[in-house]
């Protein structure tokens, strides 16, 4: 037997020791691990001036084992954006390995025309990284034209991402307003809003004037106000729930909006006493708001939806909203003058009436609340809409209903008995009309000369009404 000599051993040895350091490591293709510094790359308002703009970011591996990311790519091919990753112009079509507790740089550019008139307000797309069996998207938002953007500032638990304005802010018609989530006027803070301002809301966002706080929007008939969706195409112009909703809560001081155009959203105008857990005996508001020549138009659920308020409101056109064009609910006071609810609905199938009246509401925990209702009434309106019955009036004998309707074209297959009346009009108001241009009766509508001296001596278009003026917005020669 040959004897073999230390050497040999040390010689076996090492070249085991040298396979073994060129095995490939082993890698792991489980994204929990994969990580990015921001939760969304954001191009702010610089961006407009200067047209071009390049972020970067960084993407951890938080785990113990190399990632092997096989793909880098923006998720839109006919994109604004270029990326740049560990080096490598995008799309990254090679593999990039990023090993454990170690990251790597990306770099984003846009390049968009920020006068470009044609451009949406705001610009998507996401950052899709991949490996062999899966991917993970980080989001990109740039602007795309010369405008004023808000996005969140704020965070909190159980509410949509907020923006807390400045105190007593003041918006001008110099830009357009584009806001990215919640808009929020914080308490003992106001809100004034210039002639001719366009507010256009990205989806899911709203305007809060939170509880304590005011808001002051005065349009004129040249130059209304107008609270939309940020898409521009001409798809969108009518198109319903492009965004959430205008949130009005009670307050130290009257809160105003005239001459204003709100269309396109989930709500209109949700005018309620703050609903917390905390405040759910919320009493009614002891301010006021005032609406008058406001249309509200193409939204989801309701047009307005009013709890525990005073409204004192002239010259409010509501047309198509998916469930109540209008409800009134709870305690409050409602003195609504010339309104025209023309509900015609055709998105989806619509199950509720078109004015839904009731001194009752259910809290945000699901329990009925019963308020009185005081001094209200409706007069010199049309209600209408595709449905037989256009009207809904429930009330609970724990509280009052005090509610007039007074020289009205209402739809009811019934008369209506269980509030007061004077003077209504069961008969079709034969209107014609669209969304678009508004809905006005016709030479033959019985709503012609039926209505009675109002607060409101002019009609929505500026027209001066006659001792007995037509009912709804618009007085028709």
């Amino acid at each position: 037997m040959i004897k073999k000599s230390p050497l040999y051993f040390l010689f076996i040895l090492l070249i085991i020791i040298a396979f073994s350091a060129c095995k490939k490591e082993k890698f792991t293709a489980n994204l929990s691990d994969l990580s990015f510094s921001i939760d969304t790359l954001f191009f702010d308002t610089v961006f407009t001036e200067i047209g071009t703009a390049t972020r970067n970011f960084k993407v951890y591996n938080r785990g113990n084992k190399t990632i092997e990311i096989t793909s880098v790519a923006l998720e839109n091919n006919n994109s604004v954006f270029r990326i740049n990753a560990d080096g490598t112009p995008g799309p990254v079509n090679k593999i990039i390995e990023i090993g454990g507790g170690d990251s790597i740089f990306v770099f984003v550019e846009a390049n968009i025309d920020p006068n470009g008139v044609n451009s949406p307000l705001i610009v998507e797309d996401k950052l899709v990284f991949s490996t062999s069996t899966e991917s993970k998207k980080l989001p990109i938002v740039a602007w795309g034209q010369d405008a004023h953007y808000i996005r969140p500032n704020t965070i909190i638990q159980g509410l949509p991402p907020l923006h807390i304005l400045p105190e007593n802010t003041t918006w001008t018609n110099e830009k357009p307003i584009v806001i990215y989530g919640y808009a929020v006027v914080d308490s003992l803070n106001s809100l004034t809003i210039q002639a001719g301002t366009q507010i256009h809301f990205h989806a899911g966002g709203g305007l809060w004037i939170y509880n304590g706080g005011n808001i002051n929007a005065n349009g004129t008939l040249e130059e209304p106000i107008v609270f939309q969706g940020d898409r521009l195409e001409s798809f969108y112009d009518e198109l319903p729930g492009q965004w959430d909703r205008i949130i009005i809560n009670e307050s130290d001081k009257d809160h105003v909006l005239k001459n204003c155009v709100i269309k396109n959203a989930f709500i209109g105008l949700q005018i309620e006493t703050l609903q917390f857990p905390y405040n759910l005996e919320a009493p009614t508001s002891s301010n006021q708001i005032t609406l008058e020549n406001i249309v509200l138009k193409n939204h989801s659920l309701s047009g307005i939806l009013a709890r525990n308020y005073r409204i004192k409101a002239g010259n409010v056109a509501i047309y198509n909203c998916g469930q109540q064009a209008a409800a009134f609910l709870g305690g409050g006071e409602y003195q609504l003058s010339h309104f025209t609810i023309a509900n015609y609905w055709a998105e989806t199938v619509r199950n509720q009436p078109s004015l839904y009246i009731s001194n009752a509401y259910q809290d945000i925990l699901g329990r009925v609340q019963v308020r009185n209702m005081e001094n209200s009434y409706m007069e010199n309106s049309i209600v209408t809409g595709f449905e037989d019955t256009e009207i809904g009036i429930e009330k609970f004998e724990e509280g009052n209903l005090n509610f007039l309707l007074r020289h009205n074209q209402i739809d009811a297959e019934e008369e209506i008995s269980k509030l007061p009346t004077q003077n209504i009009i069961y008969d079709n108001p034969v209107l014609e009309g669209d969304v678009s241009k508004g809905f006005k009766p016709t030479a033959n509508s019985p709503v012609l000369g039926a209505g009675i001296p109002s607060n409101y001596p002019n009609d929505i278009t500026g027209k001066l009404r006659p001792n007995n003026p037509d009912l709804g917005v618009f007085e028709i020669d």
